[in-house]
């Protein structure tokens, strides 16, 4: 009787120890869960290193009109020639494609003594249906000036920048767009933006 007494308590308490460490197992697998920290590397995103077209301007060429009291500086392989009937210069680049960028810098009457923003819109208005759109104040050089653009591009567009009371300077840029595009667009953009950047009066 003893015996069989023993042999009972013996199995009860195995069966508790087996059940305790079931017990603790689920409860530390649970703690451990809760309080674990998933650390994610970090995502490394690309980095864009946009390389700003550099310029060497020392050796280009600056033109002066004691006229029309401006200057404005051009690269050494761009040609100059003169545009008396407009009043005016025009410099042109041709590469060996046969494309080709110029920039006009002309003398414009404005006989009704408009402000620069009002002949501006008139000039937008007066191109044949709205071919040119009035993109609204651009800086030159050190002028407050307005733009006018006709294709998305950028390369086709009239700048007018104050001058007299009846007259304003307009600077107009345009070329064979198609096939500079097929070229090298952004180096003519560059250049046309450096030439505009040295327009002074005086």
């Amino acid at each position: 009787m003893k015996f069989r007494i023993i042999i009972f308590i013996l199995i009860v308490i195995l069966l508790s120890s087996i059940l305790f460490l079931i017990f603790f197992t689920k409860s530390s697998d649970k703690t451990g869960t809760q309080n674990r920290t998933v650390k994610l590397s970090p995502t490394l995103e690309p980095t864009v290193v946009v390389t700003p077209l550099t310029v060497n301007k020392s050796e280009w060429k600056t033109y002066s009109s004691a006229k029309y009291h401006y200057q404005i500086s051009y690269p050494p392989d761009w040609q100059l020639l003169d545009e008396p009937n407009v009043n005016g210069i025009e410099i042109q680049k041709i590469d060996i494609q046969g494309a080709g960028i110029s920039l006009s810098v002309r003398v414009v009457d404005n006989p009704q003594k408009l402000t620069v923003e009002n002949f501006a819109k008139a000039q937008a208005f007066s191109q044949s249906a709205g071919t040119k759109n009035l993109i609204g104040k651009t800086t030159i050089g050190p002028f407050t000036a307005y733009k006018l653009q006709s294709l998305p591009q950028g390369l086709l567009f009239d700048i007018y920048i104050p001058y007299k009371e009846d007259q304003v300077y307009n600077l107009f840029a345009g070329g064979s767009v198609d096939q500079i595009a097929k070229n090298n667009l952004s180096f003519y953009q560059n250049m046309i933006t450096q030439m505009l950047d040295s327009f002074r009066s005086f």
